[in-house]
């Protein structure tokens, strides 16, 4: 068994759906409580297009004490990307099932787990 921060486990999830800020913000607690994590307060946004640079939509990061949830939304795609980063062990299923009963289409999920060691 490996030392807590010694392997990081990452799911990257592209969707189809039209997401809004308050969802994103419910799927992530829904998510976070389901698989044992904890969040610390102090949700990040960054909208875009950025002075003028970018697409439509914007990137919300969630820290939680095992170390992140992002949303990167693309609203002129009516879609976007999760990641899924943590330190602790979980079962992507679990992930997978919240995020069809809230009607997101699952394009692609790729499960990986890093190590430092």
């Amino acid at each position: 068994m490996s030392k807590f921060g010694e392997e990081l486990q990452m799911i990257a999830i592209s969707f189809k759906k039209q997401m809004s800020q308050p969802l994103c913000e419910k799927i992530t607690e829904e998510i976070v409580n389901k698989i044992g994590l904890h969040c610390i307060p102090g949700l990040i946004k960054y909208s875009y297009p950025y002075e003028s640079k970018g697409g439509k939509g914007y990137t919300l990061i969630q820290p939680i004490t095992e170390s992140m949830v992002a949303w990167d939304i693309w609203t002129d795609h009516k879609g976007g990307y999760l990641f899924l980063i943590s330190c602790k062990r979980f079962n992507p299923e679990e992930v997978f099932e919240i995020l069809k009963r809230y009607k997101l289409k699952l394009i692609n999920c790729e499960p990986m787990v890093l190590r430092l060691v």
